[in-house]
């Protein structure tokens, strides 16, 4: 992908430079995971509690949880991988 400037120099974006590596992508997703598991495994009964509550509350908080959770991994991946 090229993309020109206003006096019409070529420039290649920064997530044009590196190529996927799968390799990350699936090591990622195991962590994801891992971390998933160990709320449920350290303390079944706090999960349980954690996921009633979660029913009780608003959709609508529900989703803005969500979204503030995918900026937090957003800005977390842009300071890690950089």
């Amino acid at each position: 992908m090229v993309v020109y400037t206003t006096t019409g120099d070529k420039v290649r974006p920064f997530f044009c430079e590196r190529i996927m590596n799968w390799a990350d992508l699936w090591a990622a997703m195991a962590l994801v995971l891992i971390l998933e598991g160990l709320i449920p495994f350290a303390s079944p009964r706090g999960y349980k509690n954690m996921v009633q509550q979660m029913a009780e509350m608003p959709e609508k908080m529900l989703r803005n949880v969500g979204l503030l959770l995918i900026f937090c991994g957003l800005i977390a991946l842009i300071l890690v991988r950089g």
